[in-house]
């Protein structure tokens, strides 16, 4: 073998090993995005679950939740706004890691947290939504803000709390 054809052979297997270790590499962010993934989707799942269930064994904030807007008090405008800001920050959270590009476009969706979009379709989700609104990231705002109908729904005649922290 002569000194060019050794010189080329070596050449050519260094090539292979570097192309070798970029798909291993590759391989390798691959797999640890998944696990990644997987543990953003289970922390947001037990979280979310945790958060319903502790909604689900509150009677008071059941009875609550019942009520008409015009039947509701300062403490139970209160307590709704505190309960939803939970579920406010779970929301966010599941956004935060989709603008990271941990979780999928559809992660909102997926885990239950598109009904942000909603917020101005209900008067308790509406009217509560200003006392929320400083406690949450202008990512966050702008997602529920985005799909606001315009028309204003009057709080006026209702028993809000002038804050809830």
């Amino acid at each position: 073998m002569t000194q060019n054809n050794h010189s080329d052979y070596l050449e050519i297997i260094g090539i292979v090993a570097v192309v070798a270790s970029l798909v291993f590499v590759g391989y390798e962010i691959r797999q640890n995005t998944i696990v990644a993934r997987a543990s953003a989707y289970q922390a947001i799942g037990i979280a979310t679950a945790s958060a319903f269930d502790t909604r689900a064994h509150d009677r008071s904030f059941l009875e609550a939740d019942r009520k008409s807007p015009e039947d509701m008090d300062e403490t139970d405008w209160r307590q709704y706004a505190t309960k939803m800001t939970v579920f406010a920050r779970l929301g966010e959270t599941v956004l935060l890691q989709v603008e990271q590009g941990l979780l999928p476009p559809d992660a909102m969706t997926r885990l239950g947290f598109s009904g942000w979009s909603r917020t101005f379709s209900s008067s308790k989700t509406a009217c509560i939504w200003p006392l929320i609104r400083p406690g949450v990231s202008d990512s966050f705002r702008e997602f529920v803000e985005e799909y606001k109908n315009g028309d204003e729904i009057d709080c006026t005649s209702f028993a809000l709390p002038a804050y809830i922290f």
